[in-house]
């Protein structure tokens, strides 16, 4: 606190405040922050209106209506350029700068939610299939305890405590699964992050997820348990004790089926996505992009190289005989920033690949 540095060998800076780490997972990153007065002296340009590169952030004070703030920031920004004549404002939530952060003519049109959304939908599929694959398993075991049900009938458990043994039996093992599913992420989650180079957390212990794995254990207890109970239950102990054959009667024959089609038919549409989505990536990393990138290297000119930019190509890079070819650009490649960039904007140098 209190030092004076120097940045670029350029300025001074006294430290007034050092600002905690922020998350992996955050927004907004840095590495120190000074008064943007300081950006917009070295770049006149961002005074005019017509032109763009700050992201602004505001605080609006409890209670404030945000659509009446968009509609005096459009009036503003309309007041100050002719160009903006049919332009509108519109503030965004840093809430939703993750997953809403796309936009179409002004409009937001959804963004990283979509994939959000897609994920959940994938997995309440596989839910599902799960569920299915239980009860048929159950029901397919139904011959195993068939003289058990038929015993218990005879000496007089009626058909509610079957249908309740076999619910909690459901129950039991729905929890047993979701334990071991909490502890195989834990033990896959770091493997997982470094793989895919990022930084996800599960926090079992927070009232959100606590109350949502148990939500969701119930609904899925339900529905895999609730059938299989009434199913078991259901054999007369007459005919069980006899040896007769059960559980070929016409609508659980029916049933069973249905269950089994079902499944494999939702299995085999996801199998055909995951192969047309794997040829789809295949083609966008295979496909000609108009240009070779191979050996294409960019940075940002610093300095006074804009000035001196074709003594240095000439007589620095191109005789150096590993340069095939150098330009200026004032954006990056595959990138526009401004179909009219002012005179003394920042440009990029461009170095075709290297022979």
């Amino acid at each position: 606190m209190g030092k004076t540095l120097r940045v670029s060998n350029q300025d001074d800076y006294t430290v007034i405040g050092v600002i905690k780490d922020a998350p992996l997972n955050a927004s907004l990153r840095c590495e120190w922050l000074a008064p943007v007065g300081i950006f917009l002296k070295r770049t006149e340009w961002l005074n005019n209106w017509a032109t763009w590169g700050i992201t602004t952030l505001v605080e609006l004070s409890p209670g404030a209506n945000v659509s009446a703030v968009d509609q005096q920031l459009t009036a503003l920004l309309r007041s100050k350029n002719s160009l903006y004549a049919h332009a509108g404002c519109l503030l965004q939530s840093m809430n939703d700068w993750h997953l809403y952060d796309n936009y179409t003519n002004g409009k937001p049109d959804g963004g990283q939610i979509r994939y959000v959304r897609l994920f959940s939908a994938i997995a309440w599929i596989i839910l599902f299939i799960a569920c299915i694959n239980f009860m048929n398993l159950a029901t397919a075991r139904a011959g195993q305890r068939v003289k058990e049900i038929g015993v218990r009938k005879t000496l007089g458990a009626v058909r509610k405590a079957l249908i309740g043994q076999f619910i909690l039996e459901a129950l039991l093992m729905s929890v047993i699964a979701m334990l071991l599913s909490i502890l195989l992420v834990y033990l896959f989650l770091p493997g997982f992050n470094v793989l895919f180079d990022k930084q996800l957390r599960f926090d079992v212990f927070t009232p959100t997820h606590i109350g949502g794995l148990l939500a969701l254990r119930c609904l899925l207890w339900l529905i895999a348990g609730a059938y299989p109970a009434f199913y078991l239950s259901s054999f007369h102990p007459v005919a069980v004790l006899k040896g007769q054959r059960i559980g070929l009667g016409r609508g659980a024959g029916f049933i069973r089926k249905g269950l089994v089609v079902v499944q494999f038919t939702v299995s085999v549409i996801l199998i055909v996505c995951t192969v047309v989505i794997y040829q789809q990536v295949q083609h966008i990393k295979d496909r000609d992009l108009g240009y070779n990138k191979q050996g294409l290297l960019y940075m940002s000119t610093e300095g006074n190289l804009i000035e001196h930019f074709g003594a240095i190509r000439s007589m620095g890079l191109l005789q150096t005989g590993v340069v095939e070819n150098a330009m200026l650009t004032n954006s990056p490649p595959l990138q526009m920033w401004s179909t009219e960039p002012p005179a003394d904007s920042p440009g990029k140098a461009a170095i075709r690949r290297l022979k």
